[in-house]
């Protein structure tokens, strides 16, 4: 995984994470209390990919994301400034 960027956010930020076989990935993004914020699931090639998350009407504040194929999973967290 490369992770977040731009981290601290404001408007939008990217996940940028890679994965050596195709598969299934889910990513999933919430909040502290676990309110999911956004979510996609679907089935990839090898190799980097990108997914941009809007953050319009998010409140500033950390927040997380989970990455998940059959054969890992990984949180992290970044910041969002308003």
């Amino acid at each position: 995984m490369l992770g977040a960027y731009p981290n601290p956010a404001q408007d939008f930020t990217n996940i940028r994470y890679r994965i050596d076989e195709p598969t299934n990935v889910s990513v999933e993004v919430f909040d502290l209390t676990g309110r999911v914020i956004e979510h996609s699931s679907e089935k990839l090639t090898a190799g980097t990919h990108d997914i941009k998350i809007s953050l319009q009407g998010v409140s500033a504040g950390n927040y997380y994301y989970t990455i998940k194929t059959k054969n890992s999973q990984l949180t992290s967290k970044f910041a969002v400034t308003k």
